[in-house]
């Protein structure tokens, strides 16, 4: 293996087990290590409820990623679930105490994105959310926290240029790095990831991207 062989392909595995071990309620744990063996013999494949649900809540995008399969869509604000369809879909999910991670489209494009965590904060379940990060300023991260975000995987595409290429918007990745910031020193040290999407434009530009 190149770029360090398997240390490297394990320290990658470990990340991400320790960005979902947060989700894993021990009593959730304790039900799916349960209800394993019966389910197997059962010939399902699955354990009783999902453990995270990736919670696509809108297809509207701010930028146009090239390699995104939404890229070409515009999808419209009366194509989205409302948020009194989320609470109710929340609210069944409640029992089973399942961990959700917001998604798109961009999620920060719905303005009730604040009211939609703050909903399933009020179920005492743990909510993430990945975004491009244009979008975050000190106001939007002051009333993310005030609504109870856990985690957020902020993207990033490669070094400025590439960056800026992909998304097809000039500065993009300027303010990416700026959200980085702005949510690092918001949130608790490991609740903060950058997303980094690699790409043939981009596996050059890999390790300096960050410094």
């Amino acid at each position: 293996m190149k770029h360090g062989g398997w240390r490297s392909s394990l320290s990658s595995q470990l990340i991400n087990l320790r960005s979902a071990v947060p989700y894993l309620t021990s009593g959730t744990a304790l039900r799916h290590l349960a209800g394993f063996p019966l389910n197997y013999l059962r010939g399902e494949r699955s354990g009783p409820f999902p453990l995270i649900i990736n919670f696509r809540i809108t297809g509207r995008c701010n930028l146009r990623c090239s390699y995104c399969f939404d890229s070409g869509a515009r999808a419209a604000p009366e194509s989205e679930l409302r948020l009194d369809q989320i609470q109710e879909f929340v609210e069944q999910c409640a029992p089973h105490r399942p961990g959700f991670f917001l998604t798109g489209g961009e999620p920060m494009v719905r303005r009730d994105l604040f009211d939609i965590i703050a909903l399933i904060k009020a179920h005492r379940m743990r909510v993430g959310m990945v975004t491009n990060g244009v979008l975050l300023d000190d106001a939007a991260v002051e009333r993310l926290i005030g609504a109870g975000l856990d985690d957020i995987y902020i993207s990033v595409h490669g070094d400025a240029a590439v960056h800026d290429e992909i998304t097809g918007r000039p500065g993009s990745f300027r303010r990416s790095i700026a959200a980085l910031g702005l949510m690092a020193r918001a949130l608790p040290r490991g609740r903060v990831t950058a997303n980094y999407i690699l790409n043939p434009a981009s596996i050059e530009t890999t390790a300096p991207v960050l410094d």
